[in-house]
């Protein structure tokens, strides 16, 4: 007889009995949890389970000791991995037995080709290698309810592996519109020091580049933030995995109605994930430019659910379009106002006569002995976003994306992030938008249409 079991979670079922250490939270430094030896993969590890991961995702620490290895891995669920400390190397063999390595060290990311025969290496003879590694086996386990099938099948999918290049830490550059770049790839050697694109929508100075890895449905992407700004404030549903990849800060996060705000400081090491829809805030206070990598489950190419690609579409899009983020005029501008929004805005204004704004920031944040960090009292008043949460909402999305860039306005079909300039190109002729969403000259709402159907 069938056990009389209600709402039973398969992922969470199997992963207790692997006799692991499972720690669940909001945030942790990866660096200090404790491991265990796991007998499936031949090392120690430990199951991470952040409070904003949603249904689909979870972490994985893997550590190996100095020399050491994994055993052979072969599994049926996609995962991003991100290399925290020590150095290796990893092989990867397709169904023809044809091999690829290549070497990581800290701040490496890379991605294992579904279903693929691998085996990650500690390549010191003195210290401990440990990853972080973000997969898609909640999902996976619930589905199909069989551990075996997704530890012991056979299927290949040598499609997925992609150019032997990928393994190079080389790559190809698709470009889109900003905010949209994407780096195709299987492995990337350091974030830290990676070339990212301007992205001015979601803040001053600020900069990124989106990941597609390995083929996989898995989202990565790396944002940074020049020193003395903040990201807009923003919202979107679970699963994006943040590690702070250079420098350290904090954010701050709201649940639309709550009074007090949250705070978490990060640096590299650090994992957290904001819970669904929960408003949050990232700030620069560090010394240097803060890069921090998101991993989440459903990306640019393959988005997997209509709730994930309107989130992917709004990032960078007013709530009051329809997007995700809090504009800066929306921001609550009582007296503890975010404590960067006044010179931000001076910097902002006078940006033609002083084109150093990173050097103007940077001299507002230090004072005659060096770099001073905001009080404990004025970073738990950064950031205060509620007010402007509430005042931004309902307002309904005007079908294209319109931003000022250059000398013109550049817009974007929201539909499908294909771009159109608003600039003719022959007689280089501004156009203006009207609140029909059509332009002289051309009729925006009409093009959508039309290239939809092709």
């Amino acid at each position: 007889m069938t056990e009389n079991r209600l709402l039973i979670d398969t992922y969470i079922d199997w992963v207790e009995g692997e006799g692991l250490p499972i720690y669940e939270a909001f945030g942790f430094n990866l660096l200090d949890l404790e491991v265990r030896p796991w007998d499936r993969i031949g090392a120690n590890g430990a199951a991470v389970h952040v409070s904003g991961r949603g249904d689909y995702l979870n972490v994985f620490l893997v550590e190996l000791s100095p020399g050491d290895s994994t055993d052979p891995l072969r599994y049926l669920y996609e995962e991003v991995v991100y290399v925290l400390q020590g150095h290796g190397s990893t092989t990867i063999e397709d169904s023809s037995g044809m091999r690829h390595s290549f070497e990581w060290g800290p701040k490496s990311l890379f991605a294992i080709p579904l279903n693929v025969k691998h085996r990650h290496f500690n390549t010191s003879g003195t210290e401990v290698a440990r990853l972080a590694t973000v997969t898609n086996l909640p999902m996976m386990m619930k589905l199909f309810r069989d551990s075996d099938f997704i530890f012991a099948n056979p299927y290949d999918f040598d499609h997925l592996i992609g150019d032997a290049s990928y393994f190079e830490g080389k790559g190809d550059f698709i470009a889109n519109r900003p905010g949209r770049h994407m780096w195709e790839t299987n492995f990337v050697p350091d974030l830290s020091n990676f070339e990212l694109k301007e992205m001015p929508a979601r803040g001053a100075g600020g900069s990124n580049i989106v990941f597609a890895l390995a083929q996989g449905t898995m989202h990565a992407h790396m944002s940074e933030m020049p020193v003395g700004t903040y990201k807009k404030a923003h919202r979107h549903g679970p699963d994006f995995h943040i590690f702070p990849v250079s420098g350290h800060s904090y954010s701050l996060f709201l649940f639309e109605g709550d009074k007090d705000l949250n705070r978490i400081d990060w640096q590299h090491g650090s994992i957290y994930a904001p819970e669904d829809m929960m408003l949050h805030q990232h700030f620069n206070t560090s010394p240097e430019p803060v890069r921090y990598l998101a991993v989440a489950f459903g990306g640019l190419r393959f988005p997997f659910s209509e709730e994930k690609r309107r989130i992917i579409m709004g990032l960078d899009l007013d709530l009051r379009k329809g997007g995700t983020q809090i504009e800066y005029e929306d921001q609550d501008t009582r007296k503890n106002c975010p404590i960067l929004r006044k010179p931000l805005k001076e910097a902002k204004a006078n940006e033609s006569r002083n084109p150093n704004r990173k050097a103007c920031l940077e001299k507002f944040l230090r004072g005659a002995d060096g770099y001073k960090r905001p009080t404990e009292s004025q970073s738990s008043d950064s950031g205060k976003i509620g007010q402007g949460f509430r005042s931004a909402m309902g307002a309904k999305s005007s079908g294209i994306y319109e931003v000022v860039h250059g000398a013109h306005d550049d817009r974007y079909c929201n539909e499908c992030l294909h771009y159109v300039c608003s600039e003719n190109s022959s007689s280089q002729q501004k156009r203006k938008t009207t609140n029909a969403g059509t332009s002289t000259g051309i009729c925006l709402e009409r093009w959508t249409r039309t290239h939809h159907r092709r």
